[in-house]
């Protein structure tokens, strides 16, 4: 009998878990789609700019390729998006089609070290943040602070 009663309380505990294991999923998959459609929006208006600024292609952007041209404005994108955004590192990278947040953190090195050495290049990514703020008027960019 006692068996028969441990055999059925693990049984009970297997159903509990497995149950627990699927609402987590679905709490996981629910928040992944939420963040996604926040990350995009933000994003989209950083790429927008980005691209004008630096007249290279939305697609461009976001492709697998590194020609020259689109490396550093595929940089001053994460670059902007650490500054603006609430976004970490990785969301970042993702959002842009990568897969590593040590990506994010060399781009805002890079980008660093040519604003550091370029009044015009520090020019192109002022006017790119104002504009993403000033169209967003707080809609289209989560703003924090900037450093």
């Amino acid at each position: 009998q006692k068996m028969n009663e441990l055999a059925s309380t693990y049984r009970d505990a297997t159903k509990l878990m497995q149950l627990a294991a699927k609402i987590r999923e679905r709490i996981v998959r629910e928040r992944k789609k939420k963040k996604s459609i926040e990350v995009g929006k933000d994003m989209q208006a950083i790429i927008d700019a980005v691209c004008e600024e630096f007249s290279v292609l939305p697609h461009e952007l976001l492709s697998k390729g590194r020609p020259a041209r689109v490396v550093f404005p595929r940089h001053v994108c994460m670059d902007i998006a650490a500054t603006l955004t609430t976004m970490n590192y990785t969301e970042i990278a993702q959002s842009l089609g990568r897969k590593e947040h040590s990506t994010v953190t060399n781009a805002i090195e890079q980008v660093s070290a040519r604003k550091a050495t370029s009044e015009q290049i520090r020019k192109k990514i002022e006017r790119c943040m104002k504009k993403i703020v000033d169209e967003g008027n707080g809609d289209k960019v989560e703003s924090k602070e900037i450093r």
